[in-house]
C-alpha cells in the first residue's frame, strides 16, 4: 500500500470527523474502489459474476426489497470487503415517523454523569436516558405488540402502495462522541415484511471478456 495515497484518501473521504480514524485495511479497500471502479471481491446472489453497471432483478415486492436495479460497487465497512450488490433503480420511500430520542446510554457514562453536573446536562440535552425504556412503535405499529399484523403505506414512482407485514421489535444503535466514541441504543417496534429479501454474499469477481459478450 502506498502511504502517500492512503494519506490523500484519508483527507478526501467524506463523512470523517476529526475524532474518526480510518483503519488502514478499510482505507486500502476505499483506495481499491477508487482506482478500480469496476472491481469487486464479493457479490450478492443477484450480481454474482456480473459486471458493475449491468441490470439485475430482485424477486419480491417493493416492501420486501424486490424490484429492478443494476449491479453497483459498494465498500462494506462491516465485512471489510468490496462488494457488488444489486441496487434498486427506484427504491420505495417509507416514512415511519419515529421520534429522534428514546435512546439509552451506557452505565459507565451514567455513573460519570452522576458526579458531573455539566455532563448530566449534556445528556439531558441529547434526550437520552440511563434507564431502559419501552419499545418505540412506528406509525404502523401504534397500539400493537410484537407479532401483530400491520399494514404499511409507501411511495414509489409517484404511486402510493400498501403491503401487509408484522410488528417486529428491533434494537437501533447510534454512535456519538463523548469522552471517546460511544454508542446509544433503543428498542423500536417496526412493521416489517414477513419475507424480506435476504442477500447472500459470496466470493466473486467480474466476468472475463468472453462472458461480457453475453451479458
Amino acid at each position: 500500500m502506498r502511504p502517500h495515497l492512503l494519506l490523500c484518501l484519508l483527507l478526501t473521504l467524506p463523512g470523517l470527523a476529526g475524532a474518526d480514524v480510518l483503519p488502514p485495511d478499510l482505507a486500502a479497500i476505499y483506495l481499491k474502489a477508487r482506482e478500480n471502479p469496476k472491481s469487486y471481491d464479493r457479490a450478492d446472489q443477484f450480481c454474482d459474476g456480473r459486471s458493475i453497471g449491468t441490470p439485475c432483478e430482485i424477486p419480491g415486492n417493493p416492501f420486501e426489497g424486490g424490484g429492478s436495479g443494476h449491479c453497483a460497487q459498494e465498500v462494506n465497512t462491516a465485512s471489510r470487503s468490496l462488494d457488488a450488490r444489486c441496487k434498486l433503480d427506484d427504491p420505495p420511500s417509507l416514512e415511519r415517523q419515529l421520534p429522534e430520542g428514546g435512546f439509552q446510554v451506557s452505565k459507565d457514562l451514567c455513573d460519570m454523569a452522576s458526579k458531573n453536573p455539566d455532563l448530566a446536562n449534556n445528556l439531558r440535552s441529547m434526550d437520552v436516558s440511563c434507564e431502559p425504556a419501552a419499545a418505540i412503535p412506528d406509525r404502523f405499529c401504534q397500539g400493537r405488540k410484537p407479532g401483530d399484523a400491520c399494514q404499511v403505506q409507501l411511495g414509489q414512482g409517484g404511486r402510493n402502495l400498501s403491503f401487509s407485514g408484522r410488528c417486529t421489535e428491533e434494537t437501533q444503535e447510534r454512535r456519538f462522541y463523548m469522552y471517546g466514541n460511544r454508542y446509544k441504543q433503543r428498542q423500536v417496534l417496526l412493521c416489517q415484511p414477513e419475507h424480506p429479501v435476504i442477500r447472500d454474499y459470496r466470493r466473486s469477481s467480474p466476468p472475463g471478456w468472453l462472458k461480457k459478450l453475453f451479458e
